[in-house]
């Protein structure tokens, strides 16, 4: 496994051998999916896709009723088939944004005092899947929105 960044394989088999004992995951949950099943690295978008796909199929976990604070990531609408998975994932307080500070306006030289975004592209590192497969798992884990 390479230790900047964790592969769409690598992913899939950590998420399914970290669970925990009375889970059983099926080897097809995430068939009809179109994410290329492959050693490229995951991008987070394609993480929360995927954790999204797994919480709904596999444990069976609800969507939240109110993802408000998630429609505010400036990059939410980047990639309009993610958006909804993105904004339950983030909601549920298992994959977290980057606020980035004191980033001046485009349409003025007026500062604010920033903004998140979700960066949708960014390669997943290894330690950010293991930290967010443990939220995926047990819910006292995740972060409050």
């Amino acid at each position: 496994m390479n230790d900047t960044y964790i592969t769409v394989t690598e992913f899939l088999t950590l998420l399914a051998g970290s669970s925990p004992a009375g889970i059983v995951v099926p080897t097809d949950w995430y068939k009809g999916t179109d994410i290329l099943i492959n050693d490229e690295p995951l991008q987070r978008k394609n993480a929360a896709r995927l954790f999204h796909l797994f919480l709904l199929r596999v444990l069976k976990e609800a969507d939240e009723d109110n993802t408000d604070k998630a429609w505010k990531l400036r990059d939410i609408y980047d990639c309009r088939v993610c958006a909804a998975h993105i904004a339950q994932i983030f909601q549920k307080g298992i994959m977290d944004a980057f606020f980035y500070e004191d980033v001046a306006k485009e349409d003025s030289s007026q500062k604010e005092d920033g903004f998140s975004v979700f960066e949708n592209n960014r390669n997943m590192g290894k330690e950010e899947a293991i930290d967010c497969i443990k939220r995926v798992y047990d819910a006292k884990l995740r972060r409050k929105r």
